[in-house]
């Protein structure tokens, strides 16, 4: 459809508008339109915007009833004319349609849309060899008119001219590879002339453009397999994985959905079950995801793929000892199936049986979303892996932090376990951390931002977290004692100073509420600013905001007297621990917050996703990493408004 030019209106409202328009948020921009139209002169304009938000609302109708008023207002202005055209057409009225498309190209004959939709009319009244006229003439004035060079192809195919249909259908394809329509004409014509690698090239091209177009799965069918069997399902299969690497997941299931069929026994529709059903998980479809994992089980029993796709899909819905059998079956049918591996030792971690767990787990560097998408190594070092059986005197052992802060932070409590037993213990770690580590450990144990290019200080190695499997840590010998992290006084008496001056005789609380972006599931576990809004509304706190990055905040929702951000002076965890020692309270989502304020023993109240990490164990609302923590779990998958109002009940019986 197209937008006419603007009036000379100074409204402020109505450039916003115009930027509602644009940005899709059709109600609010409508709203405006409307309250304009009794001082807006001319009126024709808003009209015709009006008209544009009813078509995108798809009401025919009104948006026809608009674009009259907005004609009646100003009759010289052909896009009106052209747009009733258009309209008249989808509403099956051809003949009113023909006589505004000739009346628009009569108002305006330098208008390329105007003769697009004079050649659509024609089209539909099947006179061809007009279409065809009014299209050359929309490409004369608008070479790069894709739609006009597809619908051109289209005439000319009528017309019995294939090389020039195949030329239109061409030139749209060059113009925009993403018009689906073209690209399927275009692959049908060139199977039609022996060219199958570059006819099957269009045809998916059309599928990635518009995964549900019937024509186009009906040319690959064609193509592949007539009856629809293995290599059909095979090519359906491979457009649905290139979609799940984009990301794409509405695309497969647009893509799949009309294929699938619960009678069939072919391997291959187990494949497309669980396909599906990997793609109707990552969009929070739990009940369709489950549904398609049957399917695909019930078909292949001993499909390891789908088991461990079952297990994760119960364990997210705390049906733990299904999950462990799911996880199990899939380890038992594929012995280096490290993926279902990890996920039995997550599991297992979780439910507490960590001698297992933590042998599982070192599956994490080749079983891993991110060792799959090698963002994670396991690191490859020129000494002996230290495994907790060798004998360590006189040994000297270099220990490298892996995963986020929060792990390092986690688990560089087992460095007290290492310095009595080797004679010199080094941590590799971020250098954000080093100052803190540094505080926090004795002078024995060297903190290190970056390995040296040579290693013959040490003896042997170990990853941070296999330092639990080295120990055989269970539930009960978790090095506990808290703090283990240390601020020196004189740094946290800086900041007492500050908040002393600041926040005299009231709650003083720390609060985060997102994660690390990059995280596989961080939009589970974080929570938007705006979310929080209750926790604010609660008297007698002064809020001292911890989220260094990624904040997105909304000012209006907070009391700005109560309100302190000090992040900018925050250079490292060391300055942040120094802060969170003088606060009464921390508030944070599952992320290195979480572990900071609990190695520092200082009182941390987690707001936990439903499917927490295994670090959480299964529902707990204590820690036994943190006894200063305590966890307020969401009671359904994505629901805050529990966890939020339960801890804001907490906060207020704190309160003086």
């Amino acid at each position: 459809m197209t937008i006419s030019q603007p009036p000379s209106l100074p409204s402020a409202d109505y450039f916003l508008a115009n930027q509602y328009l644009q940005a899709g948020r059709y109600e609010e921009a409508k709203g405006i339109y409307s309250a304009l139209l009794a001082d807006a002169n001319p009126k024709a304009d808003i009209f015709h915007r009006l008209s544009t938000i009813a078509l995108a609302q798809n009401d025919l109708a009104a948006a026809f009833d608009y674009e009259q008023r907005a004609h009646h207002d100003d009759p010289h202005q052909a896009s009106y004319v052209s747009n009733l055209a258009e309209m008249e057409r989808r509403r099956g009225n051809i003949n009113e349609a023909l006589g505004w498309a000739q009346k628009a190209v009569v108002l305006d004959p330098s208008d390329a849309t105007g003769f697009y939709n004079l050649g659509n009319v024609w089209l539909d009244l099947r006179e061809y060899s007009q279409a065809e006229q009014f299209f050359l003439k929309a490409i004369a004035l608008q070479p790069n008119h894709g739609l006009a060079w597809n619908n051109l192809g289209s005439v000319r195919q009528q017309l019995g001219d294939e090389g020039g249909a195949l030329e239109g259908y061409t030139m749209a394809t060059q113009i925009n590879a993403q018009h689906a329509e073209a690209q399927c004409n275009r692959g049908s014509i060139l199977y039609r002339r022996h060219e199958y690698q570059a006819a099957r090239v269009c045809t998916e091209l059309a599928l990635q453009s518009r995964p549900s177009f019937i024509d186009a799965k009906n040319n690959l069918k064609q193509m592949v397999d007539p009856t629809g069997g293995a290599p059909y399902l095979i090519a359906l299969a491979t457009l649905a994985i290139g979609f799940q690497n984009q990301q794409r997941h509405d695309a497969v299931i647009e893509l799949l959905q009309a294929d699938m069929r619960q009678d069939s026994q072919a391997i291959e529709m187990a494949q497309l079950w669980h396909l599906l059903g990997i793609s109707n998980y990552k969009l929070n479809q739990f009940g369709n995801a489950l549904t398609c994992y049957q399917e695909a089980l019930t078909i292949a029993p001993n499909f390891a793929g789908a088991l461990n796709s079952l297990g994760f899909l119960l364990q997210d819905l705390r049906l733990y000892e299904d999950a462990r059998q799911a996880f199990e079956d899939a380890v038992r049918i594929d012995t280096h199936f490290d993926m279902a591996r990890l996920n039995l030792g997550m599991i297992q971690l979780k439910l507490g049986l960590w001698a297992e767990g933590w042998e599982n787990y070192e599956c994490r560097w080749t079983g891993s979303a991110e060792a799959i998408q090698q963002i994670q190594r396991k690191p490859n070092l020129p000494l002996p892996l230290w495994d907790g059986t060798q004998d360590s005197a006189n040994q000297r052992l270099l220990v490298l932090s892996e995963q986020g802060f929060g792990d390092t932070l986690q688990f560089c409590r087992f460095l007290t376990s290492t310095e009595p037993q080797f004679s010199k213990v080094s941590l590799q770690a971020p250098d954000s951390l080093r100052r803190l580590l540094e505080w926090s450990f004795s002078p024995s144990i060297e903190i290190l931002s970056a390995l040296p290019s040579h290693l013959n200080a040490w003896t042997s190695y170990i990853p941070l977290l296999s330092l639990p499997r080295a120990y055989k840590t269970t539930l009960e010998s978790i090095p506990s004692t808290c703090p283990y992290l240390k601020v020196p006084p004189v740094f946290q008496e800086f900041w007492g100073r500050r908040l002393g001056r600041q926040t005299l005789g009231r709650l003083k609380v720390g609060i985060a509420w997102s994660g690390r972006k990059t995280l596989q599931y961080d939009k589970r576990r974080s929570i938007s600013f705006a979310q929080l809004a209750p926790l604010f509304a609660i008297d007698g706190v002064d809020w001292i905001c911890l989220q260094k990055w990624d904040q997105d905040i909304n000012l209006d929702l907070v009391n700005h007297e109560h309100w302190f951000d000090w992040t900018a002076e925050l250079g490292d965890f060391a300055d942040t621990a120094a802060l969170i020692k003088n606060l009464d309270l921390v508030v944070t989502v599952d992320s290195a917050i979480a572990h900071l304020a609990g190695a520092l023993n200082q009182p941390v109240y987690l707001m936990n996703r439903f499917d927490g990490e295994w670090r959480w164990l299964c529902n707990q609302e204590q820690s036994p990493w943190y006894p200063s923590m305590r966890i307020f779990n969401q009671a359904e998958f994505d629901n805050w408004d529990f966890v939020i109002a339960s801890v804001k009940q907490s906060i207020l019986g704190l309160t003086p």
